[in-house]
């Protein structure tokens, strides 16, 4: 996302909202970055789209200091949403000597060409990743971008998917505008039964209106604006109402933000 774009976001979300007195409120919780999980409820809700614009509504509110992590080292599908091309390795990121990490050699393992720089696997060399280079990967590229964004879509093994809600600070699941329940998240022995009662798993209804009543876990969310491919660049809505969505999670991602206002 080009500084110009973040801007223009992020002046649209202060615009509408008490946000605008956050900014004046340091430390700002959301400059101190956040570990974001993207999952679906089933096969038949698409990560990426999801992960993408969060992504960019992320960088808008965090100058940038965002990176977006693909976790599925086969298809990896985030590159043609975020408009990266075909730099970056994970793995080499992992292999990096511990005194040689560093802002520069972390950035030389990401594809920042897009609209939010891109940590996903080397082009050339397309199969699953393993749950430690995901755990290691985003442990590291945190030392450049303090907020990643990992995108786990049903094509990662099982145990990719829950390496990477295991590490994160926050899972958002995604789901469609239909869904209506989900008690079994709360259930003992649930993987996410603990982060769920500790209000950091969100369930997101995409194309919700936010005028509908939901439960306090779930929040609507606009769909992302997608073009005739997979492979297109992923848009974030700027609407009244999706502003308005963006605000609410926001403040449940940065609970500090919801209390200045």
């Amino acid at each position: 996302m080009t500084g110009k774009t973040r801007s223009s976001l992020w002046a649209r979300l202060c615009a509408s909202s008490a946000l605008a007195h956050a900014q004046r409120v340091p430390p700002r919780e959301i400059d101190r970055g956040l570990v974001l999980a993207v999952a679906a409820v089933d096969s038949r809700m698409l990560t990426t789209p999801v992960s993408v614009m969060l992504a960019q509504l992320l960088a808008a509110s965090t100058h940038g200091q965002v990176v977006l992590v693909d976790a599925d080292g086969v298809n990896q599908a985030t590159r043609g949403p975020a408009g990266a091309k075909v730099a970056g390795d994970i793995e080499a990121l992992t292999r990096i000597d511990a005194a040689e990490l560093n802002r520069a050699r972390i950035q030389s393992c990401a594809d920042t060409s897009g609209v939010v720089p891109v940590l996903a696997a080397r082009v050339q060399d397309r199969r699953p990743l393993d749950p430690e280079v995901v755990e290691s990967g985003v442990q590291r590229v945190r030392h450049r971008w303090p907020t990643v964004v990992v995108d786990l879509p049903f094509t990662c093994p099982m145990e990719v998917i829950a390496a990477g809600t295991r590490l994160a600070q926050h899972v958002v699941l995604v789901v469609d505008k239909h869904h209506q329940d989900h008690q079994w998240l709360y259930q003992p022995g649930h993987s996410l039964a603990s982060a769920a009662r500790q209000g950091r798993v969100t369930v997101l209804k995409v194309g919700a209106s936010v005028r509908e009543t939901l439960p306090k876990d779930t929040f609507a969310l606009p769909a992302p604006i997608v073009g005739t491919t997979a492979q297109d660049r992923v848009m974030v809505p700027t609407d009244v109402e999706s502003l308005t969505a963006f605000h609410r999670l926001l403040s449940r991602l940065y609970p500090s933000l919801g209390n200045e206002q």
